[in-house]
């Protein structure tokens, strides 16, 4: 049977011992009728023993060689049986019902993608709000874009996007960037296809020092992230 959406998640060795609860929060996934999920990890590297449930549903995979979680989330792509796709970072969790909602907001055939918001688990196991969380809306064509060319921030949690698997591989997949490789592919997305934000909550975003959010920002990052802007914006603005 074919899956109704597959998740994708790249997982770097460093992250791995948070891998058995990321799996916990997949497996207690319910999708209605007959749909079923896929879950597609990419190890960063060669392949290593993990942490996960020997279960049908679950597929392993590994890069061989250290290539970045862009690498490692297209590779998962490929590998994916589903329709539908949706990011998961191996150090995150799923909330009940992510799956389920990302499905009936891919059945508007007018948008291409989907976000929700999150909520940040800190290391002492609490949970927080995200400050300045986006309310719910449709993202217009280009938005994303012209956020991106402003600074590293935008106003969706880009972690959380789920999309057609036509609309990831018509955009050339994640890009080749040492960070920010999901907001480039999302606003590459974004240069043709609406999507929408929704401000129910799907994820549980974790906080610690070893993730590469929490690294700091280098000027290279900000010169691909100006050059790549300014080049969607100019396609834009062509007619």
């Amino acid at each position: 049977m074919i899956p109704s959406i597959s998740v994708l998640t790249a997982l770097g060795p460093h992250v791995a011992h948070h891998l058995a609860d990321t799996a916990q929060s997949v497996l207690g996934q319910t999708l209605s009728g007959s749909q079923t999920w896929q879950w597609v990890i990419c190890i960063d590297g060669p392949p290593m023993p993990l942490d996960v449930p020997d279960d049908p549903r679950i597929v392993v995979i590994a890069a061989g060689r250290p290539g970045g979680p862009g690498l490692c989330r297209n590779l998962a792509a490929a590998h994916a049986d589903a329709p539908l796709l949706r990011n998961l970072d191996a150090d995150d969790l799923l909330l009940p019902g992510a799956l389920a909602s990302d499905i009936a907001a891919l059945a508007d055939p007018t948008i291409g993608w989907t976000t929700s918001a999150a909520r940040d688990l800190l290391p002492d196991g609490s949970v927080r709000d995200v400050a300045g969380a986006s309310p719910g809306r449709m993202v217009p064509v280009g938005d994303i874009a012209r956020q991106w060319a402003g600074g590293p921030i935008i106003d969706v949690h880009v972690t959380t996007v789920a999309m057609r698997a036509e609309t990831l591989w018509a955009a050339g997949g994640y890009t080749a960037l040492p960070r920010s490789e999901d907001v480039s592919l999302l606003a590459r997305i974004n240069l043709t296809s609406r999507g929408r934000h929704r401000s129910s909550v799907s994820l549980l975003y974790r906080k610690w020092s070893q993730q590469l959010t929490e690294q700091p920002r280098d000027e290279t990052n900000r010169r691909v992230r100006e050059r790549m802007s300014a080049a969607m914006l100019a396609a834009l603005d062509r007619p």
